[in-house]
This record gives structure tokens, C-alpha cells and sequence, in this order.
């Protein structure tokens, strides 16, 4: 600055801009992989919910007239259920399903759910 007047010089306004833009493009990023991990978590919440939902009709439901099966009950989700009795105890049935999905391209999740019901 100049002795005796007030403002300030282009170099600095240039500065201070530089400075601003680094941070906006900083926090841009982070927003970024916020929107991804809310989308990551979205599908893991539609998944668990799809797995229970077919556990607690695999509950109700006569377990020695139940077959191994699966559905679609979500675009781009494939949910997977198998029901077998113990091989240990006969009143025991083991219960999985599974909920198998794409994330990100090309990245492969499943969340499995498995219970154990007791007749």
C-alpha cells in the first residue's frame, strides 16, 4: 500500500481472491462426498428393509412347506432367501436372506440377514 492512502492493492484483492477460491473448491469436494455417502446409505437402509420384510414372512409362515427362492423387490436389488432345517436339533431352522446390489459402478454389497426359529 501506498503511504497515506486507504484501501487495498490488486495484488492483494488477487491474494485474498486465491485464497477464497481454494476453500470454496475444498468444501465443493466435501459436498460431493456427502451426496455419495447419503446414496450409499439410502440403498443400505432399502436393502435392510427388504430383509426384513421377507424374514418376518419367512416367520409366519409353515416352515416345512417353504422353498429356497428369490426376487427383485427393487430396481437393481436381488434378494435371496434360503430356509434349512439343523442338522443338530430337529426343531431348529436356519433362516438367511440375502439382498445383493450394485453400488458406485461396479462395487458389490449384499447384507445378509439369518435367524434361527425354533417349532
Amino acid at each position: 500500500m501506498i503511504k497515506g492512502s486507504s484501501g487495498f492493492s490488486l495484488l492483494e484483492v488477487m491474494i485474498a481472491m486465491t485464497i477464497l477460491l481454494v476453500g470454496l473448491l475444498g468444501v465443493v469436494g466435501l459436498f460431493e462426498t456427502g451426496v455419495k455417502a447419503l446414496g450409499a446409505g439410502n440403498k443400505r437402509t432399502i436393502a435392510s428393509h427388504l430383509a426384513e420384510n421377507k424374514m418376518e414372512e419367512i416367520r409366519a409362515s409353515n416352515l416345512r412347506s417353504l422353498a429356497d427362492g428369490e426376487d427383485f423387490p427393487s430396481p437393481g436389488m436381488t434378494r435371496r432367501w434360503t430356509i434349512s432345517q439343523s442338522v443338530t436339533r430337529s426343531r431348529m431352522w436356519i433362516a438367511r436372506v440375502t439382498i445383493l446390489w450394485k453400488e458406485g459402478g461396479d462395487k458389490d454389497r449384499a447384507l445378509t440377514l439369518k435367524s434361527l426359529i425354533f417349532l
